[in-house]
C-alpha cells in the first residue's frame, strides 16, 4: 500500500531582512529550475549578493526600482490619505500606464491579476532599495490587511506585526472567480466586522468543494396530513395502553 506524505516547510526569524529573504527563497522554488544537490547554492548566493546588492532572482524589471521610489514620493506627500491603499492604487495605474504605452506583457507586474495580486512591486523591490540607499526608512512596509501595523515605539514610528491568536482563527470559502479577490472580499465581508482581522496570504488555498446534497440527494414526498394525524392517534392509544398497565401492575 503506497501512502502520499505533504512536504512543508516552516522558519524562524528575528528581523524583517531574514524573513524577506526567505520568502524571496520560497518564491524561487516556485519557478521552474534545477535542484542544487552539490549545495553550492550558498556560495553563489553570496557572490551575487556581493556582486549584485539588492538584486534577487524575483525582481526582473530593473525599471521598478525608478517607478517605486516615484511612488513612494507621491504617498509621502499624502498625509490625510491611507498609504496602504494609495500606494496600490498608484502601482495598478503604474500596470495600467505601462500596458497602454508598451502592450501587453512588456515588462509589467500585476496586468492580470490586478487588485487580487498576492504580492506587489514595492513588496518585491523593498530590500533591494533599501540595500542602495535610496529607501531611508528601515524596517517593513505598513499592511494592516496582512498584519503589519504602523505604530510608535520609543518615539519613533516602525511597523510590527500581529502576534495570531489560535482562539480567534477563522477560515471563509471565497468564490474563485470572485471581482478582487481575496482581499477585496476580506475587505467586504471581514472588516466592517473585524476591523483589527488580517488574513496570512500564504494560508490560501485554491480547491474546489462539491455539494452532495445538490447533486446526489433525491427528495422524498411528504405524507399527507389524513396519515400523520391518524398515526400520532394510533401512538396516543398505545401510550394509553402501556401507561394503563403500569399504573394497574403497580396497584
Amino acid at each position: 500500500m503506497a501512502s502520499n506524505f505533504a512536504s512543508t516547510l516552516s522558519w524562524l526569524d528575528s528581523s524583517e531582512s531574514e524573513r524577506r529573504a526567505v520568502l524571496e527563497l520560497v518564491s524561487a522554488l516556485n519557478e521552474p529550475g534545477t535542484l542544487d544537490e552539490l549545495g553550492i547554492g550558498s556560495v553563489r548566493d553570496t557572490i551575487a549578493d556581493f556582486l549584485f546588492p539588492g538584486i534577487s532572482t524575483i525582481q526582473t524589471r530593473a525599471r521598478y526600482f525608478l517607478f517605486i521610489p516615484w511612488i513612494l514620493q507621491m504617498v509621502e506627500g499624502r498625509p490625510n490619505v491611507r498609504a496602504e491603499q494609495f500606494s496600490r492604487q498608484l502601482q495598478l495605474q503604474l500596470c495600467d500606464a505601462l500596458d497602454r504605452s508598451h502592450g501587453p506583457g512588456q515588462g509589467m507586474i500585476g496586468r492580470e491579476a490586478r487588485a487580487a495580486l498576492q504580492r506587489w512591486p514595492i513588496s518585491i523591490y523593498w530590500l533591494g532599495l533599501e540595500r542602495w540607499g535610496i529607501r531611508r526608512q528601515v524596517g517593513s512596509i505598513p499592511d494592516p490587511i496582512r498584519g503589519l501595523i504602523e505604530t510608535t515605539v520609543d518615539g519613533q514610528s516602525t511597523v510590527v506585526e500581529y502576534e495570531p491568536d489560535p482562539v480567534l482563527r477563522d477560515t471563509e470559502q471565497v468564490p474563485l472567480l470572485g471581482e478582487g479577490g481575496v482581499e477585496a472580499f476580506f475587505r467586504r465581508e471581514v472588516l466592517p466586522y473585524a476591523p483589527d482581522a488580517w488574513y496570512v496570504p500564504d494560508s490560501v488555498k485554491i480547491g474546489y468543494e462539491i455539494s452532495f446534497t445538490r447533486h446526489f440527494y433525491k427528495p422524498q414526498p411528504l405524507r399527507p396530513l389524513e396519515e400523520i394525524r391518524a398515526n400520532i392517534l394510533v401512538l396516543e392509544r398505545e401510550t394509553e395502553g402501556l401507561l394503563t398497565e403500569i399504573v394497574g401492575g403497580g396497584g
